[in-house]
């Protein structure tokens, strides 16, 4: 997977681009907001990696120019900022998902869908996602499954996400 990582700390960039690489994805990297969009402009990444608090344009500027000019990569937003409103902020601006800093690498491994195939029960998103340990009684889930479906499947002939009744959601490849 190409991924392109914004991130203007060099040891946080240094960090990610090398476990990531480690991991088998190709990684260009940009250490400001500005140099950040160019590199996204290309549209040519599978998934990109962006902080929030960026010199030059802040990353929900980029994320908010990418989605107008109709880009559907998938992006993680990686940032100090972890209240819930900076998460609902970050989410609403167009980034599919939100990861707080400090971070284990293995659950930014996990949230770049490195777990094609795998069952995710609605239990385990509201717990690893919104932080939940009892069920709110609301469809949150499902929206944001919905949403990502719009994201992710619209316009393809393949599906990505499905739905197994009962149990969960799972990820598989088109074949």
């Amino acid at each position: 997977m190409k991924i392109l990582l914004i991130e203007d700390d060099p040891d946080t960039a240094g960090y990610v681009a090398n476990g990531l690489r480690e991991n088998s994805h190709m990684v260009e990297h940009a250490a400001n907001g500005r140099d950040g969009l160019f590199l996204a402009s290309g549209g040519d990444h599978d998934m990109m990696v962006i902080d929030r608090m960026l010199p030059g344009l802040d990353g929900l500027s980029i994320v908010k120019t990418i989605r107008v000019a109709g880009m559907k990569a998938p992006v993680l937003m990686l940032t100090n900022l972890g209240g819930i409103n900076d998460r609902v902020e970050g989410l609403e601006a167009g980034a599919d998902d939100y990861l707080v800093k400090p971070f284990a690498f293995a659950e930014l491994l996990a949230r770049i869908m490195r777990n094609a195939g795998q069952l995710v029960t609605r239990t385990m998103l509201l717990e690893n996602v919104w932080d939940f340990h009892f069920d709110p009684r609301t469809s949150v889930v499902e929206t944001h499954i919905s949403r990502l479906r719009a994201k992710v499947d619209r316009g393809f002939a393949v599906e990505l996400i499905h739905t197994l009744r009962g149990s969960g959601y799972c990820i598989r490849e088109p074949r």
